[in-house]
């Protein structure tokens, strides 16, 4: 039976229970947590215990996977606080961000097998002081297009993958899906390194309101997320609902993965952009599933997609 890799060891998939796979506990500079004075990793997940401990309490949240690899201010000692105070499980990204937000200028230079094999340790020996093991890839690309870089950062995922069992999820712009379907090219490039369809997970496609684009990829085995829940300047929720509903009467629920994209913390400080949307960890249960079930998706759907497919995916 497959294991999920959580920032406090390897438990049995059954054990994930409802899941948000695409959310971060916290955002802040790769550097913040070793050259910021200011930094206070307590104070830090005090904060973000506030808000993730009411969707534990009120709507059975069990377990978040944080998609902030290390150039996102991954702190993996927060998560484990976070995990060990509420009982749940977090989830830690290996990965880089785009290269326009990430990619270090030492990770843009480096050969494809050397990123390769930093993949492979973040995720079987681990980092930090507790050598926390990560349990998925995160990827991006910029805009409508993957830069050279990210081309090369994507194919030495796939094959991380391929000899871990790790899976991938990935990041897409709002804009890159106007002119071109972005999210079908990045599983087309993870495929072409031998990636399996079934250990991928693209991500943000509620950017975009083209379900033949979204057909195009469920279509190809791999899942999708609808993960940017309450992000008004992307998309409307009620669009994404039409979405979702369309996906499962084609009988595209099991592929399918429902989460917000929700920042539980800033460091140094919320920007503006993140601070006028009044969202929370508990957001897709209080406001979004109802409206899905009003729109008729049935409730054996809205488990599998929150419960089912989470547990498929974060299995290796």
């Amino acid at each position: 039976m497959p294991n999920a890799r959580t920032v406090l060891g390897d438990i049995p998939v059954e054990q994930l229970g409802i899941t948000l796979p695409h959310e971060h506990i916290i955002l802040a500079p790769a550097t913040a947590q070793h050259d910021d004075p200011r930094y206070d990793a307590k104070a830090l997940a005090d904060e973000v215990c506030k808000d993730l401990g009411q969707a534990v309490q009120m709507f059975g949240l069990k377990t978040v996977v944080d998609a902030g690899p290390a150039d996102l201010g991954r702190d993996v000692e927060v998560y484990r606080q976070v995990a060990q105070r509420l009982g749940v499980n977090v989830i830690a990204s290996t990965g880089f961000h785009r290269l326009t937000s990430g990619i270090s200028l030492v990770w843009q230079i480096q050969e494809l097998d050397a990123i390769e094999d930093y993949l492979v340790r973040e995720i079987t020996e681990g980092v930090g002081p507790n050598k926390v093991k990560c349990g998925v890839i995160k990827l991006a690309s910029t805009d409508g297009a993957i830069t050279g870089v990210e081309e090369k950062v994507f194919r030495a995922a796939a094959r991380a993958s391929k000899r871990t069992g790790c899976p991938i999820i990935t990041h897409t712009d709002a804009t890159g899906w106007a002119a071109t379907n972005i999210g079908k090219r990045q599983l087309d490039l993870l495929l072409s390194e031998g990636a399996d369809s079934e250990r991928v997970m693209i991500g943000h496609v509620c950017a975009t309101a083209n379900l033949a684009y979204l057909l195009e990829i469920v279509k190809a085995g791999c899942y999708i997320a609808l993960d940017q829940v309450g992000v008004h300047f992307t998309n409307s929720d009620e669009t994404r609902a039409g979405l979702v509903a369309a996906l499962c009467a084609a009988g595209y629920a099991p592929q399918v993965l429902l989460s917000l994209d929700h920042q539980g913390v800033w460091f140094p400080n919320r920007p503006p952009l993140a601070a006028a949307m009044t969202r929370h960890f508990g957001y897709l249960h209080q406001s979004f599933l109802p409206r899905l079930r009003h729109g008729g998706v049935r409730d054996a759907d809205i488990e599998q997609m929150t419960v089912g497919n989470p547990r498929e995916l974060l299995g290796f």
